[in-house]
């Protein structure tokens, strides 16, 4: 990248964290004003973002810049995670979990085989074109968005207030939140919370998964290209087996979802097995290469079938008119787990690689007859972390005994990030144990119809959407 093939380690964490970050802090708020003012401009707007980003970053000079971009790519993803909650309205209520399932299907391409791809355009054509490439199907989404998606009556309106007024009158600086007086539009409306086994539990549930999940999905790559190949294609498909378990599950998932039922006993099991398989992970070793490829396969399995068993059970739990914070708070549990795992997980497996490289490395060299004074330069440069040649006083067989002893040193500290995970997936399990079922709200009812066709101009409000009355006002405010 930039010329440069030993940029730190942090510098790609940075540019993947910037693309999170948006998401994690602001997402219940752009759900929320989803809800109130629609769906279909904000996510328009997010493929503005979208493009803005990948500009940024396939000219970027600088890994700065593409950290910069990433921020613009963050707002994009959280904005047009407004899809999620703008697909379960316009369809039956019972179908809500399969068309969660078709639309993880509809990302089969970047989802499973998103590494490859990756690595294909990295090698092939440059990782600048990893970057064009999102920005001509960010410009194909506008295009489609616009012409054909037209959702009547999406929206809440104050009766006697303009939408300026209504903006103006949300609680900002959330001081009203924290009063006991009700506001008519509060950006995040306690009555969604106040559902414990129907909303809460679930996230929690869903934050602890996040968290297991991410244990696999941090450690994965590097996993592979420490103990198994350095072929970039090889890394590429071996990263590719969690997406290629998650995403045809959640078709799956969905359709079992709307036809059995059940929906509290099936989270609880998707969360039990996912604990199961992250313990299997713990059995790394430089020869696991298949028995870990089949275990985080079966984590993806979880994974894909658990978000939409959570996001489809938090979505029926709630009124239509907080369906955008409904599934915004579901997309955050789970990114927020991530970034706390992310930083668990990470910091973990560095103080135990650091205790382990003693053990499986430094001494086994001393007793190989490396001298003393080389020790320090030459683990480092086996560990990847200074320059080659202080490996030139090594013989041959010296630097293998060293590359045998990272490789136990990175399987250990590996094992001990894995067993650690199992907590979060124990304490989430009994979560959702306790969650509510959501059989009975499992109907024909419809929310929102299209103004269907490919339209420039179409028409989206009938005076039908959901409009609180100054009657109502007047309860809301003097509920207290």
């Amino acid at each position: 990248m930039f010329g440069n093939p030993k940029l730190p380690c942090s510098a790609f964490t940075w540019i993947a964290t910037s693309q999170i970050i948006p998401v994690a802090v602001f997402g219940p708020l752009v759900g929320r004003l989803g809800d109130i003012f629609g769906r279909r401009n904000s996510i328009m707007l997010g493929n503005l973002s979208g493009l803005i980003g990948c500009v940024i970053s396939a000219t970027a000079t600088r890994v700065e810049v593409v950290i910069g971009g990433g921020i613009f790519i963050g707002v994009a993803t959280l904005l047009q995670q407004q899809a999620w909650a703008a697909l379960g309205e316009i369809v039956p209520k019972k179908h809500r979990g399969l068309i969660l399932g078709l639309f993880e299907l509809a990302n089969i391409a970047p989802g499973a085989f998103g590494p490859i791809i990756g690595t294909a355009f990295v090698k092939g054509a440059g990782w600048r074109w990893v970057y064009w490439l999102a920005f001509i199907l960010d410009t194909l989404g506008f295009c489609l968005i616009f012409l054909f998606y037209r959702p009547k009556n999406q929206y809440i309106k104050v009766a006697g207030r303009t939408r300026f007024q209504e903006v103006m009158d949300l609680d900002w600086d959330f001081t009203r939140l924290m009063s006991h007086r009700t506001w008519v539009l509060p950006l995040f409306p306690g009555v969604v919370l106040r559902k414990i086994r129907g909303v809460t539990l679930v996230l929690i549930g869903t934050f602890l998964f996040g968290m297991l999940y991410y244990s696999t999905a941090v450690l994965w790559p590097q996993q592979v290209q420490v103990l198994y190949t350095q072929n970039l294609i090889s890394v590429g498909w071996y990263g590719s087996a969690l997406g290629m378990a998650a995403i045809p599950t959640s078709v799956l998932t969905g359709i079992l979802f709307g036809r059995l039922g059940h929906a509290r006993i099936m989270f609880t099991v998707i969360i039990a097995v996912g604990t199961i398989g992250a313990g299997l992970m713990a059995l790394v070793s430089p020869g696991s290469s298949t028995a870990s490829t089949i275990f985080v396969a079966l984590i993806g399995v979880c994974t894909g079938g658990g978000f939409v068993v959570a996001a489809a059970m938090i979505r029926l739990a709630v009124e239509h008119e907080y369906i955008g914070i409904g599934t915004a708070l579901c997309v955050t549990a789970r990114n927020v787990g991530g970034s706390v795992a992310t930083v668990v997980y990470t910091a973990i497996s560095t103080n135990r690689l650091k205790h382990y490289v003693t053990g499986y490395i430094v001494g086994p060299l001393l007793t190989a007859g490396v001298v003393p004074t080389s020790l320090a330069s030459a683990t480092l440069a086996l560990l990847g972390q200074a320059p080659k040649s202080a490996l030139r006083g090594l013989t041959p067989e010296q630097i293998g005994i060293g590359l045998h002893g990272v490789k136990e040193s990175y399987a250990q500290a590996l094992r001990i990030v894995y067993l650690s995970s199992i907590g979060f997936g124990v304490v989430g399990t009994i979560c959702v144990a306790f969650c509510k079922n959501c059989d009975d709200k499992m109907t024909n009812q419809v929310n929102i119809r299209l103004n269907e066709g490919a339209k420039f101009i179409g028409i989206t409000d009938e005076g039908k959407g959901h409009i609180i009355s100054i009657e109502e006002q007047e309860k809301l405010r003097h509920r207290y």
